[in-house]
């Protein structure tokens, strides 16, 4: 409530202000001016939109100047068209360090790019009907921008896939894996706060978030790897272990120094949470390097390619580990035990999956499929892989899921996998699977 009202105080400041320059000479012969060419106005609302990164102080400085008659209607919705793309340039701005983050703002920008042009073609018609309104101006204003966003976001929503694919065409995955920790970049944990046991646990939570952040890089530039088949890719995903090894081992170090006496059962949990679930982290990234990688580099040096069928079923899959890493940091941030037995139950959801994965891969096998058998090895090897990453997150579910409870509940039972004998039986047989380059 307290934001809400400085909204509207602001907007009041904007338009007192507004009426005042009303009153001086040059800037009525300006804006007249500019009155005469909705162009020019619509890119002077974008600037301005952009420089007080608020759509709303924008529209409320065209609201003050309406009613101080500095600006017509067929000026203000040229404004509020301006003002609408300058907050989509200034997502733009606000997102560019991230990848997912720039494509979003991307897409955002296209969307009301592509708004702001079909209205600016109608615009001497809309604003005629708007004239025939029994509404004051700044009552058409504030209403045409609402209207223009819902009905924008209605028409544009069966575009979203279109619309995604095309902001992932104008900005494509980087080449290869090279995004680093800054140089000198300091770690969530402070020194200071370990006086105060409930604020240097609150640090170390973002810490493993942090970690949680360096297992998705990982993951993803993995993906990268072996799709691109980029064996340089995949030994850049590989050096990143040690980021994630030593933000592990400087998190082991400080939450050893918050003695049990400090802390209450709820808080004790919770430091017996991070550690566990850190350690959950630190695998995953091995699991990364030393398994997923090396596979991807032995790929390449074999020449294996798999089925169509196999790729689409390892890409479903990934898709769905990304997924739990994601979810895995709303767990750890929300904390809330409802949320935490969902995303346990997600493990035997996507265990399920992976289980009917192998299977079909065997009936193939099973069927004659040349292509199929030759990249079996390769195939199990990831979806393995793959397999143990949710192993490893299921422990944050439990954790958190269980977390204030007197006494361990009864766990939930894991799907049964088939064992292969049982699939292949009176069938080819499977080829033996590859050793290891390294332990």
């Amino acid at each position: 409530m307290i934001a809400l009202g400085l909204i509207f105080l602001a907007m009041q400041i904007i338009g007192d202000s507004s009426r005042a320059m009303a009153a001086q000479p040059d800037a009525r012969t300006v804006l007249h001016v500019l009155d005469s060419h909705p162009g020019a106005l619509l890119i002077l609302a974008t600037i301005l939109t952009v420089l007080l990164q608020s759509s709303t102080a924008s529209i409320g400085l065209a609201l003050g100047l309406a009613q101080g008659q500095l600006l017509s209607s067929d000026a203000l919705v040229a404004w509020v068209l301006g003002a609408n793309l300058g907050i989509a340039g200034t997502l733009l701005i606000a997102g560019y360090p991230t990848l997912e983050a720039r494509r979003l703002a991307l897409a955002h920008l296209l969307i009301k790019g592509l708004g702001v042009a079909i209205v600016f073609t109608v615009l001497g018609p809309l604003t005629a009907w708007m004239h025939t309104l029994p509404l004051a101006i700044p009552r058409q204003i504030a209403d045409f921008h609402t209207g223009f966003n819902i009905l924008l976001g209605l028409l544009m929503l069966p575009a979203v896939p279109l619309i995604s694919r095309a902001a992932r065409l104008l900005i494509g995955q980087p080449p290869e894996f090279r995004e680093k920790l800054a140089p000198g970049q300091e770690s969530f944990l402070s020194e200071d706060a370990l006086e105060t046991p409930s604020l240097a646990l609150a640090h170390a939570t973002r810490e493993v978030l942090r970690m949680n952040d360096e297992c998705q890089r990982m993951l993803a530039g993995f993906w990268t790897a072996y799709e691109r088949r980029d064996v340089e890719a995949a030994r850049q995903v590989q050096t990143h272990d040690d980021n994630v090894d030593r933000i592990y081992n400087g998190l082991k170090d400080y939450l050893s120094r918050i003695t049990e006496d400090q802390l209450g059962e709820k808080l004790g949990q919770w430091q017996m949470t991070l550690l566990g679930f850190a350690g959950e982290l630190e695998a995953v990234a091995d699991i990364i390097e030393r398994h997923l990688c090396v596979e991807v580099i032995k790929q390449v040096q074999e020449s294996v390619k798999f089925a169509a069928a196999d790729a689409g079923s390892l890409a479903d899959v990934y898709a769905q580990v990304r997924e739990r890493l994601l979810q895995a940091s709303s767990v750890l941030t929300v904390r809330d035990p409802a949320t935490a037995r969902d995303f346990l139950h997600g493990q035997d959801r996507l265990s399920e999956f992976c289980r009917k994965v192998q299977h079909a891969h065997h009936l193939r096998i099973r069927s004659g499929d040349r292509e199929t058998l030759l990249s079996s090895a390769a195939f199990l090897e990831i979806l393995g892989g793959f397999r143990r990453i949710n192993s490893h997150l299921g422990t944050l579910g439990y954790a958190v899921g269980t977390q204030g409870r007197s006494r361990r509940p009864r766990a939930v039972p894991l799907p049964e996998v088939a064992a292969p004998e049982q699939v292949t039986q009176n069938s080819v047989p499977l080829p033996e699977p590859r050793k290891a380059d390294s332990p």
